[in-house]
């Protein structure tokens, strides 16, 4: 054999032997809150919002039909500068349940989701946390299967929860579905081993006390990554303390992108802040995902276009460790239907993934009618 030949075997013996952690991860995991506690600690929900007047009426119906005593919870919308009826309706919402909703209004001095959640973390009157996002909606028990893990688990820092796509039809969304579910998987299975790498912070729980004690935990030089870089900075001063909830009731159901543009322009953002990462853990998961599909261009080329017969073998093994992944999670997420588009993502998702990194590092990135350069200086209001 030669020198490459040895070379993508050492990749794809790496990049199996991870998926097998993360396999090991997701099993290892708790379904389900096991507990009822019957307590409930104060609760604030925080959500930031811009040009949400689509959505935001309809994740306020499902917080204010919480499982929860309307007394031990709030809401807080905070506004980001909103041109639309978002503003307006929040307001109508704080008329018909007055002390349960507030809205924080934007200030002219900032812009910017992060700087937003940082305005209603810091108006919170509790000392728990749990934000979403606008677009989202989330079941009548979505916050007391937080606060009842939370007590039963010894009180983690940070519980981050699961996020799936509403049902859509047609094989673009179900590609999108699937390989959206393939990072939750990844990220729950890597909390799974007590490594965690990143979480969603459309459902996301953390003590008040934990955000306040850091210096800047949003990372706000980066337009994107609030969550992560959030976990990452309580991973460091709290090891072993974030917890990850897998549960249906405590599930975030949120809105796939409608367009393949708006599909790569969101992926774009997401990627844009891996050049400010510092956790080991991330960075070992981002680089052998990213050595593998990169290479699994090579594969492709030398298969098709030299015949090398250990391509095609590592091929599909990256494949076959691929399903592998991805079967406990979507039978979890009851999207079985998603097993027959594996194969067509795996043939996919290396162009699709150096496409993104390039892209990540030059491009400018449009986000909520704002655009930004890759230093997260808005160039457009």
């Amino acid at each position: 054999m030669c020198l490459i030949e040895y070379f993508s075997l050492i990749i794809i013996f790496i990049y199996v032997l991870t998926i097998v952690f993360i396999f090991a991860g997701w099993l290892k995991l708790k379904k389900g809150v096991s507990i009822r506690t019957g307590r409930f600690p104060f609760i604030s929900v925080i959500i930031a919002a811009r040009n949400e007047e689509k959505n935001i009426g309809r994740l306020l119906e499902d917080l204010t039909a919480q499982c929860y005593p309307s007394e031990k919870f709030e809401i807080i919308v905070a506004d980001d500068h909103s041109g639309d009826r978002t503003v307006e309706i929040v307001h109508q919402f704080c008329r018909r349940y007055p002390g349960l909703i507030r809205c924080i209004p934007a200030k002219q001095d900032n812009e910017g989701k992060k700087h937003a959640l940082d305005r209603g973390i810091k108006s919170a009157k509790g000392d728990l946390i749990l934000t979403t996002d606008a677009d989202c909606r989330v079941s009548p028990r979505w916050i007391s299967s937080f606060t009842d893990f939370y007590l039963s688990e010894n009180k983690p820092k940070m519980i981050p929860g699961l996020v799936d796509f509403e049902e859509s039809k047609g094989i673009f969304m179900a590609l999108q579905n699937l390989e959206f579910l393939s990072l939750v998987g990844s990220g729950a299975g890597a909390a799974g081993i007590v490594k965690p790498v990143y979480c969603n912070a459309a459902n996301l729980f953390f003590e008040k006390q934990v955000y306040l004690q850091m210096n800047d935990p949003l990372e706000r030089r980066t337009v994107s990554g609030d969550d992560t870089f959030l976990l990452h900075h309580v991973k460091k001063l709290f090891p072993g303390k974030i917890k990850l909830l897998k549960s249906s009731d405590a599930m975030v159901k949120t809105k796939p992108a409608a367009t393949l543009n708006e599909f790569f322009r969101q992926r774009i953002r997401w990627a844009s802040k891996a050049r400010y990462y510092k956790d080991y853990s991330i960075l070992f998961l981002a680089g052998i995902v990213g050595i593998t599909n990169t290479a699994m261009i090579g594969w492709f080329a030398g298969l098709f276009l030299f015949g090398v017969k250990m391509h095609g073998w590592i091929v599909l093994i990256k494949i076959l460790s691929d399903w592998l992944m991805i079967t406990p999670v979507l039978s979890f997420f009851q999207k079985k239907r998603l097993h027959c588009y594996v194969p067509v993502l795996s043939l996919l998702y290396p162009f699709y993934i150096v496409t993104i990194t390039i892209a990540s590092a030059f491009a400018k990135v449009k986000w909520k009618g704002r655009v930004y350069s890759n230093k997260t200086k808005v160039l457009t209001p």
